[in-house]
């Protein structure tokens, strides 16, 4: 099963952020790419708890579309607003900042599931489980804006 707890899943992801430069373009949307690892970070940050964000209501909560949006239907390209609190101003250091992503991955992978119940700010309370393939599925959604 693909998740981020096997090696292989998390070595897949590490290899394809390396690939990332100062000179990688977007293939859509508006990030930069030293944004959009900003970005990727501010989310794994998010399932720690260490960055609170402002609950929204909204349908997504609902579990139905809640699963949807998490496990099968893709994201759409460029249409989305991440909120403010997911769009951290980008760090000026991207070796620096790529490295950090893959260890918030490698810690990700090895924090107790128990303690990855932080609640979404637009999906509420999710589990490890969620958490885990909502950060692929992310990870996916970006790295493939980014041609890598």
């Amino acid at each position: 099963m693909t998740t981020l707890t096997n090696a292989q899943t998390r070595e897949k992801f590490a290899k394809r952020i390396s690939l990332l430069t100062t000179h990688t373009k977007n293939r859509w949307g508006r990030m930069s790419v030293e944004e959009m690892v900003a970005h990727l970070n501010a989310a794994f940050e998010v399932s720690f708890g260490r960055i609170q964000m402002t609950p929204q209501k909204t349908l997504m909560r609902l579990a139905p579309l809640k699963f949807l949006l998490i496990y099968v239907v893709p994201w759409p390209k460029g249409k989305a607003r991440a909120p403010r609190e997911y769009l951290p101003p980008p760090q000026k250091h991207l070796e620096s900042e790529k490295s950090r992503l893959i260890d918030l991955i490698e810690e990700f992978a090895q924090t107790n599931p128990a303690n990855l119940n932080a609640p979404h700010p637009l999906f509420g309370k999710m589990t490890a489980r969620q958490w885990d393939a909502l950060h692929r599925k992310h990870l996916e959604h970006h790295l493939t804006q980014f041609g890598v």
